[in-house]
């Protein structure tokens, strides 16, 4: 049972199609993604700000950008 903890495959002639979770571990796993994503985006955007330094130009550029783009 799912909700006990246990995870329970969905399968389709033997081959497993779907996993069912509880809430809990759900929003765990949600939570772990999420604090990936942010990790990710935050190192992408520091070797972006370096690379737009390295050629001269001012870094305050990116967020400039990144300000632009939450207004659309």
């Amino acid at each position: 049972m799912a909700a006990g903890g246990d995870v329970v495959a969905l399968t389709k002639r033997g081959k497993a199609l779907a996993v069912l979770v509880s809430r809990d571990e759900y929003l765990q796993m949600k939570l772990v993604a999420s604090e990936r994503a942010r990790a990710e985006l935050a190192e992408a955007l520091g070797s972006a700000r370096r690379k737009v330094r390295e050629a001269g130009l001012d870094a305050g550029v990116i967020d400039e950008a990144i300000a632009a783009s939450r207004q659309l």
